[in-house]
């Protein structure tokens, strides 16, 4: 691959790049915001909104001026921060003119690069004349402190930029794909309207292309599947809101079940649900099948019988005792119905 003219960029020297992409990356507070909402009678919501904040390095850094955390939840304002935002180089992408693949012209229309590696950036390679008092070599990048003065990437302090690149040269060999028309390469148009017209670099042989290509669509494709889901999960939400807002009122004005109803004829497995609620959640031993207060606890006749095994035999192995209850339970399954006392 070759150019007549290569991309450049004002912080370093001249090279033979094809691809060059500048990123620039502040340390600094993202804010995250965390809601909680809660359900008020007669369907009404109180939404509590609060608001964290944790130090990254940022490609897009918020201004402090912007946060919306009140003074409890936002961190130690510092003076110059908006200031230092403001004064970040932008990140910014150039590609070479007039570029040949093995002596074919590449129309520069809708090209496309993937694969460009980091570049590690040293003094022969940085134009020094480009650099502020507060901005370095370091580590491979360029570095701009602050804050103090004496921070390093290792150690970032709040406030300090990083400038890094990533470059495809004239050296680097890979694989295009797109279309050749009266010998220029041009972009590719599939029956869908898709264009490809792609330079894949550190990639030389079909199959690899076909794999990068089929990871992207799949992606893609699980990713418009997710946003589906939600999109149906909040209509859903808000098809059975009316639902919620009438069971809180119903629970609000009928808090326990209404005592006027003395026989009622039930389904057998309404007595099966019952009997395991009974079984698992309270100890059988303490009621006595005599005593009708006691009785009304259960919700159905005919507990005595479980009843008096459980106090006859306090230390029935739970094998036993599940095999008495689905005894129990055959038993009202094979009657139609069953009497309901309340």
């Amino acid at each position: 691959m070759d150019a007549e003219t290569y991309a450049t960029d004002p912080y370093l020297n001249d090279q033979s790049f094809i691809y060059l992409e500048r990123r620039v990356y502040f340390y600094g507070y993202e804010e995250e915001e965390e809601r909680e909402t809660r359900e008020n009678f007669g369907g009404s919501e109180t939404t509590v909104t609060t608001y964290s904040y944790e130090r990254k390095w940022l490609e897009d850094p918020q201004k402090q001026s912007t946060f919306q955390g009140d003074s409890s939840e936002r961190p130690v304002a510092l003076v110059n921060y908006d200031q230092w935002i403001d004064e970040m180089p932008d990140g910014v992408t150039n590609v070479a003119e007039t570029i040949t693949i093995g002596g074919t012209p590449v129309s520069s229309a809708q090209l496309t690069f993937s694969g460009a590696k980091d570049l590690e950036l040293s003094e022969t390679l940085v134009d020094k004349t480009m650099l502020n008092d507060n901005e370095s070599v370091s580590s491979g990048i360029i570095y701009r402190s602050n804050s103090s003065g004496t921070s390093t990437p290792e150690v970032p302090e709040i406030g300090d930029v990083k400038i890094v690149f990533k470059v495809i040269t004239n050296a680097d060999r890979g694989t295009y794909l797109g279309a050749y028309e009266e010998g220029v390469l041009v972009p590719f148009h599939t029956q869908k309207d898709n264009v490809i017209h792609r330079f894949f670099q550190g990639v030389e042989s079909r199959e690899g292309v076909v794999d990068i290509l089929q990871s992207e669509y799949e992606s893609a494709l699980w990713m418009m599947r997710l946003i589906g889901f939600l999109m149906m999960f909040m209509g859903l939400l808000l098809v059975g809101k009316p639902a919620f807002v009438l069971i809180s009122v119903i629970r609000f004005f009928f808090p326990h079940r209404p005592r006027t109803l003395r026989r009622a004829r039930v389904r057998p497995c309404h007595s099966f649900l019952t009997l395991l609620t009974m079984r698992f959640g309270h100890d059988l031993s303490q009621y006595d099948s005599r005593d009708k207060s006691r009785r009304t606890r259960f919700g159905f006749q005919g507990h005595s019988l479980f009843a008096k095994q459980a106090r006859q035999k306090p230390n029935t192995p739970d094998a036993a005792i599940c095999a008495q209850s689905f005894a129990l339970c055959v038993f009202f399954v094979t009657h139609r119905t069953t009497r309901f006392r309340v």
